[in-house]
C-alpha cells in the first residue's frame, strides 16, 4: 500500500501544479494543500479500486471447463 500511497500523492501534486490557479498568499497556500490533500484521497481510493479489481480478476479460473477438478457437473 506504501507505493500506492506515494503515487497518489504525486498524482495530487502533479495535479495541482497543473491545474490548480497560481499562490500568492498564506491563505492561497492553505486551500492548495487542502486541494492536494482531497485530490491524494480521490487517487487513493481509484488505486485501490484498482488493485482490488486486479486482485479479484486473478482469483479467476482460465482453465478450460473440461479440465478442471472437483466441479460438480450441471
Amino acid at each position: 500500500m506504501g507505493f500506492r500511497i506515494l503515487l497518489s500523492l504525486a498524482a495530487a501534486i502533479a495535479y495541482e501544479w497543473i491545474a490548480g490557479p497560481e499562490v500568492h498568499s498564506m491563505m492561497a497556500l492553505g486551500s492548495a494543500a487542502i486541494r492536494t490533500a482531497c485530490a491524494t484521497m480521490l487517487a487513493l481510493v481509484v488505486a485501490e479500486t484498482a488493485h482490488a479489481l486486479f486482485r479479484a480478476v486473478m482469483t479467476l479460473d482460465d482453465r478450460p471447463f473440461g479440465s478442471r477438478q472437483n466441479t460438480p457437473q450441471r
